[in-house]
């Protein structure tokens, strides 16, 4: 359950550094730029929420989970990639918006299996807490793509 737990910490971690590197990259433009900094500080109150977590879990919390420890680390590998490919290309706002809305879409569900298949009810309202989170990003995100762009 520890290691399951970190790699959700580094996980969240990484999408902080992604939106931090994307709120430097956009700072000639405020609103933007506000946005992917108040999501990069979002992602790291998910961390200190993991961490917490860290502190009271023990191994029988997780019966039988749907989402694996390999496919938790295939997502860190895919973040982890992501923030290198950000760091190395320049993309348009709309592209670092759409990808944005996609990892924030794929780990709301992630999370909410993983609600799903805790025995600890604490644990379970962490990870339901982290999902509702993530689907306020997503139409956060969505919301200023249709402000902004006139699409979601």
């Amino acid at each position: 359950m520890q290691r399951f737990l970190r790699v959700c910490e580094d996980i969240e971690q990484v999408i902080s550094q992604i939106y931090r590197h994307w709120q430097q990259v956009f700072a000639s433009d405020p609103s933007l730029s506000a946005l992917w900094s108040k999501l990069a500080d979002d992602e790291l109150d998910h961390v200190r929420q993991v961490q917490l977590a860290q502190r009271v879990a023990n191994d029988q919390i997780i019966a039988g989970s749907k989402v694996s420890l390999d496919s938790l680390e295939k997502a860190l590998a895919r973040a982890r990639q992501l923030l290198r490919d950000v760091k190395e290309k320049d993309i348009s706002s709309q592209t670092a918006l759409r990808a944005a809305i996609k990892i924030e879409e794929e780990f709301s569900k992630a999370h909410l299996l993983n609600a799903a298949n805790v025995t600890d009810e604490s644990m379970a309202k962490m990870f339901k807490s982290l999902a509702r989170a993530d689907e306020l990003h997503v139409k956060t995100l969505k919301d200023y793509c249709e402000a902004v762009f006139d699409q979601k």
